[in-house]
């Protein structure tokens, strides 16, 4: 038989392993992706852009190693490298506790100075002589958007048109292997001009000296002709671009293309591409009137309407119940054949401004699905026309800079649980929920315990900031004072009341457990099924 003191030590043991493993099982973030390591685009309010995990810091000269080594040591970080004509080391230090860490240094009697990593930067106006003729990239902000990812190379757009002139200065090196179902060969080559010019506008070679941008400036290219030197092709040749591209790794899929019949062949592809996690942009046409073209009149597509300079709509634009965003359409400038460069107009031309967009987000948010991007890139539309979502433009013209900076509210974990008996009081006494922030644009959140009938339940700072940086931090702690054995639940709501905020509002799920005794509850079912 077990003596009182070991089955309460026993127990204890069993609690805590449990308890740990639920914790870790139970943090969620909505769109969760790989850890971003790469500098921030922002930090708390008052302490400047800094690169998360670094703290610089400065001994006075007469302090000895020893006592270095015990200050660095005393807060957990270690030195990964110096400003050897300063004497400066580069620390490396837990994301979220920078200006804490800083802050305990700069109290040391051995420590001259102590500061954040600071970011600096170029004003990242790209380059590219032509780049003051793209009205258009400054229109939908991609240059704020490049402060915070020019794009991936892991990410690829293909071009399902008339082919991609495959010498053009301002793409080669980026174009992958694609296919011409035009001549039924592997030499995607444009012969008409309008693919290339597609090409340009989603994902130019960007910053280097020469011609124009492009909204995604890391994206690859996939070449697929469809359309002959007049322009002209075939859904069947369509649809074998759109499954190629969906089989051989694009993850994004412009279609500046349209024609005026429903196609089983056509709309099945394009579904076929979009349950495979590709984002499908299509020029929604050019003929100004109420009936969106194929492929864009489908749900699984991205419909995308043009506007101007001044945001109005494009006359020529093409509007109807399927419109999802606007972009640029009128005057852009971009490559063409023969490694040349011109203006165009139409919806083909908006149509990869927003394929580019969904590149800059794939590559800020790896881990987001294709209804995620788009998703994103509808929310932070700037709204045009009538209030809401309306015919002509959607849900408003692409901003690149919000799609990019709007902040994500996030919680973890998202489920905690405390544990108590007529002996112990409830473990741990208290616990943390993290208020997250993945956008590069702090938000102000507050929280509530609900129902406010769980008084059982307490926590501390109920408000505050958080940016990706520096994650806000709630204390949870629970009292069995008062109450029955049984199971208690409550919920901690995270709120914003800034607008356009993913996520919001966040539930953390709290639950409290009151039995006569732990071990019992814990042994038992261990017990009953292990085979003796």
């Amino acid at each position: 038989m077990l003596s009182p003191h070991f089955r309460n030590a026993l127990g204890f043991v069993l609690i805590i392993t449990l308890w740990l493993g639920f914790q870790f099982a139970s943090a969620a973030w909505p769109g969760d992706g790989p850890e971003q390591t790469r500098p921030s685009a922002n930090s708390p309010s008052g302490s400047g852009e800094f690169v998360p995990g670094e703290v610089l810091v400065k001994f006075k000269s007469d302090a000895p190693p020893a006592g270095v080594r015990a200050a660095l040591s005393a807060q957990d970080v270690r030195a990964v490298g110096e400003v050897p004509a300063l004497g400066v080391q580069r620390l490396r230090v837990p994301e979220g506790r920078e200006m804490a860490i800083i802050a305990a240094l700069r109290h040391h009697p051995l420590v001259e100075y102590a500061e954040p990593n600071y970011i600096i930067r170029a004003v990242l106006d790209p380059n590219d002589p032509f780049f003051a003729y793209q009205w258009s990239l400054t229109r939908i902000g991609a240059p704020q958007a490049w402060d915070v990812t020019t794009g991936s190379s892991d990410l690829t757009i293909a071009i399902v048109d008339s082919g991609i002139d495959l010498d053009h200065p301002d793409l080669s090196g980026k174009i992958i292997p694609g296919y011409d179902y035009v001549n039924g060969d592997w030499d995607p080559d444009d012969d008409y001009g309008h693919g290339t010019h597609v090409a340009g506008i989603a994902a130019a070679w960007t910053n280097n000296g020469l011609g124009v941008a492009g909204v995604s400036w890391g994206a690859r290219l996939m070449a697929l002709k469809v359309l002959d030197a007049g322009g002209s092709g075939t859904y069947a040749d369509v649809a074998s671009a759109v499954t190629y591209a969906a089989n051989h790794g694009a993850k994004i899929i412009n279609l500046s293309l349209g024609g005026d019949y429903d196609s089983q062949t056509l709309h099945d592809a394009v579904i076929y591409a979009h349950n495979a996690g590709c984002v499908l942009a299509a020029a929604t046409g050019n003929d100004g009137g109420s009936v969106v073209l194929y492929p864009a009149q489908y749900a699984e597509a991205l419909a995308v309407a043009a506007t101007g300079s001044t945001d109005q709509r494009a006359w020529f634009s093409n509007y109807g119940p399927e419109v999802d965003v606007a972009a640029p359409g009128v005057g852009i400038y971009s490559t063409y054949l023969g490694g040349g460069y011109t203006s165009m107009d139409g919806t083909s031309m908006a149509a990869p401004h927003v394929a580019g967009l969904a590149a800059l987000i794939w590559s800020e948010y790896p881990g987001y699905t294709n209804d995620q991007v788009e998703g994103r890139i509808e929310r932070t539309a700037l709204d045009l026309g009538a209030a809401g979502w309306d015919r002509y433009y959607g849900y408003g013209r692409i901003d690149a800079q919000a799609a990019l900076c709007t902040p994500d509210l996030g919680a973890s974990p998202q489920s905690i649980a405390f544990l108590a008996d007529d002996t112990t009081d409830p473990m741990l006494s208290s616990q943390t929920v993290s208020v997250l922030n993945t956008g590069c644009d702090p938000l102000t959140w507050t929280a509530v315990i609900s129902p406010s009938t769980a008084t059982w339940l307490s926590a501390t700072s109920l408000s505050g900031t958080a940016t990706k940086t520096s994650p806000g931090s709630i204390s949870l702690s629970a009292s069995k004072s008062g109450l029955s054995y049984g199971t208690y639940n409550a919920q901690l709501v995270i709120n914003t009341t800034q607008t356009t905020v993913w996520g919001n509002p966040q539930t953390v799920g709290v639950k409290l457990i009151y039995v006569e005794e732990l071990y019992k509850v814990i042994l038992f079912p261990i017990l009953k099924n292990y085979s003796w």
